[in-house]
């Protein structure tokens, strides 16, 4: 069961990544700006975050199971069509659509991790779950790079639907139906118990701006990186691809430290430590851009170290939003992604059009979201210490 919703789960993220290295070809193939093509990352996720909501009331609502079952299927028919795409018109609403079905992965895989775990077991399998995500992280441009070679751009979006395919046959075989039993009944009263639960939950709603942060800054780097590394740095797309998956251990890694650390220290306390990690990052990021410096092995250290707090923050900021959380913990769920992905892609929508050097851009960015998650999370402490 945790192979499949690791596959749910990552889902998305190979969508996204795999598609990277494919992003300047695709725009060469089209004849169309970068900018424009940038836009296949942040209208997926935009999907991706509109998709929660209806995705999370049909976990509550049907079943987590043949949620997953229905929801990737439209996932996997929504990439085929991109990958046969005969303008980027075409290509972007594909996408969009792409995105809104796979927001049942994520949604259906932190309600059954929710369902089957509670207290630090539910942190260890969210850490889990992340540093599975990660490898999809560190797989996915590779994967994309080598696709694109061999098939064009054309490949990386064909690939994803191979992933997604892979996910269903996973979640037939191994998924069982983890809904608790006592549900309420009536339809509205679902949506309201949900609603009420998370937003009357601090916990909780501090925890989704954290989680909220963390991928803005994760998603930034993904739809800016390729156009500084591939078209400011010179590098080929098989190259990006592997500092792109540099970056992703990470990611990796961050997951992995979070599960073996949070067996002796809660969720909330975690966090306060990974936020110090985030201000390492900004200060350094801040210190690249007032020397104006474009040593690449040290923006590589500290994009690495940037992914780690990521990964650490958002196993850990999940695990603050959901274990307040019981009978709703789909609708909740689906809430944190709304809120999470809706941030993600109105920022990666911003910084493609914003007029600034790409390099500049994504150090800036990066710095304020480090900032503002290490301030967050003090008052994430500060209302744990009222509550004690």
């Amino acid at each position: 069961m945790v192979a499949a919703l690791a596959f749910l789960m990552g889902a998305t993220a190979f969508a996204i990544d795999g598609s990277i290295p494919a992003l300047p070809s695709t725009a060469q193939f089209f004849n169309a700006p970068m900018d424009v093509v940038q836009l296949t990352v942040g209208l997926y996720i935009l999907g991706y975050g509109l998709g929660q909501i209806p995705m999370g009331f049909c976990a509550d609502a049907f079943g987590r199971r043949p949620t997953a079952l229905v929801g990737m299927s439209l996932f996997v028919a929504a990439g085929i069509i991109a990958s046969f795409s005969t303008s980027v018109d075409m290509l972007l609403v594909s996408r969009f659509l792409q995105g809104v079905f796979g927001a049942c992965g994520a949604v259906v895989s932190r309600a059954v991790a929710r369902d089957i775990t509670q207290g630090p077991q539910a942190t260890r399998l969210f850490s889990l779950l992340t540093s599975t995500l990660g490898i999809v992280m560190l797989v996915a441009p590779i994967a994309g790079a080598i696709m694109l070679a061999q098939a064009g751009w054309r490949g990386p979006f064909l690939l994803s639907a191979a992933f997604g395919f892979i996910g269903v046959a996973l979640t037939w075989v191994y998924v069982v139906e983890t809904r608790p039993a006592s549900q309420p009944t009536a339809m509205m009263q679902r949506l309201r118990q949900g609603g009420a639960s998370f937003f009357k939950s601090r916990q909780s709603l501090i925890g989704t701006i954290l989680v909220g942060l963390s991928f803005t800054g994760l998603i930034i780097f993904v739809t800016i990186s390729s156009k500084v590394f591939v078209v400011g740095f010179k590098m080929s797309e098989l190259t990006y691809a592997f500092v792109f998956a540099t970056v992703s251990v990470g990611y990796f890694l961050g997951g992995v430290i979070s599960r073996q650390l949070v067996v002796h220290r809660s969720a909330i306390e975690m966090s306060r430590y990974v936020s110090f990690g985030f201000g390492i990052c900004a200060c350094a990021l801040i210190a690249i851009l007032a020397l104006q410096s474009r040593n690449f092995p040290i923006l590589l250290m500290v994009f690495v170290l940037y992914f780690a707090c990521i990964g650490s923050m958002l196993s850990l900021g999940t695990a603050v939003v959901l274990e307040p959380l019981g009978q709703t913990a789909g609708m909740a769920s689906a809430l944190l992604g709304t809120a999470q992905l809706l941030t993600g892609s109105l920022a990666s929508l911003a910084v493609s059009f914003i007029p600034m050097d790409a390099y500049k851009l994504l150090l800036i960015c990066l710095a304020l979201v480090a900032v503002t998650t290490l301030l967050v999370s003090q008052v994430l402490q500060s209302s744990a210490k009222v509550r004690v």
